[in-house]
């Protein structure tokens, strides 16, 4: 379901236009805002599908629009990013 959120297990791959592929590209972009800021943010998000009993797994794109907050103002977890291929 897209909620309008980032999901646990979603992979960001882009802020506005910046391209990330890893935690430096990750960095790099988010220095360009300040707290209340709004960004676009696209994911790969995992989805599934059952097909006759046996489940599908892929990737869809998803953009959310986000407003930014202070890094004191949340509890961090675990980021990924997509593959460098």
């Amino acid at each position: 379901m897209d909620c309008g959120l980032i999901e646990i297990r979603d992979v960001i791959q882009q802020i506005n236009d910046d391209v990330i592929e890893n935690e430096a590209d990750l960095f790099k972009a988010l220095e360009k805002y300040r707290p209340g800021d709004r960004v676009k943010v696209t994911v790969g998000r995992l989805t599934s599908d059952d097909v006759g009993g046996n489940f599908q797994y892929q990737s869809k794109k998803v953009t959310v629009t986000l407003t930014l907050s202070s890094s004191e103002s949340v509890n961090t977890g675990t980021l990924k990013f997509n593959n460098a291929n």
